[in-house]
């Protein structure tokens, strides 16, 4: 006899799934810890993502936000005058991305 799972519980085994496959993923990505101080003052694309690594330039920055290639939290992030701050970070970190492969995840450091 087999087992019969209702939709609930699928759902339920769904879900927990993929809470479990988000929890190891951000252990294997990148990180940078930015000061507490810094991050309440608030951070402009042009100098986050250059401070990461993920790009070289803010000349770069600037290209990709026209070309719609820069991403926070899976939200394309489309004004140059965007800002990274304290309320914008989960406990987890905020997951930076450029175009589809390049992924980079901040935190706030712990003092």
């Amino acid at each position: 006899m087999g087992t019969a799972f209702g939709l609930q519980d699928c759902r339920i085994r769904i879900k927990l799934k993929a809470k479990m496959l988000e929890e190891s993923w951000r252990n294997v990505l990148p990180t940078t810890a930015f000061p507490r101080e810094r991050l309440e003052i608030g951070m402009k694309p042009t100098e986050l993502f250059v401070a990461v690594g993920l790009v070289s330039s803010r000349r770069e920055v600037k290209r990709l936000i026209k070309q719609g290639g820069l991403y926070a939290d899976g939200l394309r992030i489309d004004n140059i005058e965007w800002n990274l701050s304290i309320k914008n970070i989960p406990l987890s970190g905020a997951i930076l991305r450029v175009g589809k492969k390049k992924i980079h995840r901040v935190v706030v450091e712990q003092s």
